[in-house]
């Protein structure tokens, strides 16, 4: 009986020697977790025991400024119908293909895609700032954000903020994004991290109010945003400009004018906008053209394009953008296809 009652006690010591020394695992394993997410420090004599070893050194801060897209390879024919556009730092394009559903970065030389990766969703916009790609997703109904360098998923916000986003614009100096959200009728202010700082208009036929918004302009030396609007069935459009805080600042008239021998100027289905320096540009899907107006005065300038102007030819135009040099480019939606008028800004 004595050898079994020590064997008994032999048993449960060597077991309770076990479950001290797991339950001291446990504790050194929750500590050094605490420790890499918290940088606590380790208690005293622990680091001796190299039970609390230095936390891993954090990340590298983000690069400075706006990159150029690097993005998986495509084969050219990706491209099936070009919503909206932005530039790149040299002077590329990404491209939103709704339809193709899918971010492709255009080059001008060829304007065709030659980079590119699929949406998560049905991607309507797309904006470029720091080292991410901000992409308005319509069928989830928010702001998916993707890595420059990569083009791999990262994060989204906006759900419950935004129902149609059909534009995106950004400030990169000042790292504000502006979503025009063609639902509710109103432009979103956000941070890149997804902190809303104040909304812009609102639903309304008044000048300073946006009836049947399609598309958003950015003028960052004003500190003014441009917004494309349908207006009433059968009357006007227009392209109404408000300040950063929200106050309107004017619009131009989309009406034109008649007289004897018909009528001239004008537009009628403004869409994409694009300012560099003293010239605005936009395209009209329904005269298929790229309209330019003085920045400063608001009067028409010239037409690119249009109805049986040959080649080349634009269908449903949605967006425009302009390279430093001077060309024109315009994503002709129908023809699933980017266009070019060389020189067209100068």
């Amino acid at each position: 009986m004595k050898h079994t009652s020590f064997g008994h006690t032999v048993f449960f010591v060597f077991l309770a020697i076990l479950i001290s020394g797991a339950c001291a695992d446990d504790h050194r394993s929750d500590h050094l977790i605490d420790n890499a997410l918290y940088k606590q420090e380790c208690p005293p004599g622990a680091e001796k025991k190299g039970e609390c070893p230095e936390p891993p050194p954090p990340p590298p801060p983000p690069p400075e400024g706006t990159v150029e897209p690097e993005l998986p390879s495509i084969s050219p024919d990706n491209i099936h119908t070009p919503m909206r556009m932005a530039g790149t730092p040299e002077g590329r394009m990404l491209v939103a293909d709704p339809q193709g559903r899918m971010i492709l970065r255009v080059d001008p030389s060829y304007l065709l895609p030659d980079q590119g990766f699929e949406a998560r969703g049905k991607p309507l916009s797309v904006a470029l700032l720091g080292n991410a790609i901000f992409v308005g997703n319509s069928e989830d109904r928010q702001i998916d954000v993707y890595d420059a360098i990569g083009g791999g998923y990262r994060t989204s916000f906006g759900a419950g903020l935004v129902e149609r986003p059909a534009d995106i614009v950004a400030d990169t100096g000042l790292a504000l994004l502006f979503v025009l959200d063609t639902k509710t009728r109103e432009i979103t202010v956000f941070e890149p991290d997804g902190t809303v700082l104040r909304t812009i208009s609102g639903p309304g036929s008044l000048d300073s109010q946006l009836l049947s918004p399609t598309a958003l302009g950015l003028d960052p030396v004003r500190g003014e945003l441009l917004v494309s609007d349908y207006g009433p069935e059968g009357g006007p459009a227009s392209v109404k400009i408000f300040g950063y805080d929200g106050t309107h600042v004017g619009l131009i008239d989309g009406t034109g004018s008649c007289g004897m021998l018909g009528c001239s100027g004008g537009f009628s289905r403004p869409q994409g906008i694009f300012v560099r320096g003293d010239q605005l540009f936009f395209s009209d899907g329904l005269l298929a053209s790229v309209e330019v107006y003085d920045r400063t005065t608001l009067n028409p300038v010239s037409s690119l394009g249009g109805r049986n102007s040959g080649y080349p030819e634009l269908r449903l135009p949605t967006d425009v953008f302009v390279s430093d040099g001077g060309d024109v480019f315009a994503a002709s939606y129908q023809s699933g296809s980017v266009e070019v008028f060389p020189g067209g800004a100068q």
